[in-house]
């Protein structure tokens, strides 16, 4: 869903590869109402923050050290902070 939000942001607003995209920006891709709309965080209530155009959405880094407990580094590296 973020990865779509960003896409569709910078798309609209001709932002190219790189740029970064501040949440207040990218959440109003998101289906209002919903949790990841009304707060921006994961389920540990870790910020998503900003983001970046053409690259794979970050986890905060508290996040990261969470989960990679449960599923291994490899399978959240691509996600990390």
């Amino acid at each position: 869903m973020i990865d779509s939000a960003i896409d569709q942001y910078a798309i609209e607003n001709g932002l190219k590869s790189n740029d970064t995209v501040p949440f207040e920006n990218w959440k109003n891709y998101i289906k209002k109402d919903s949790v990841l709309y009304n707060t921006g965080a994961d389920l540990f209530g870790n910020s998503y923050g900003d983001q970046t155009v053409d690259a794979l959405p970050r986890i905060h880094q508290d996040t990261f050290d969470t989960l990679s407990d449960v599923a291994g580094t490899e399978f959240f590296s691509p996600y990390g902070p």
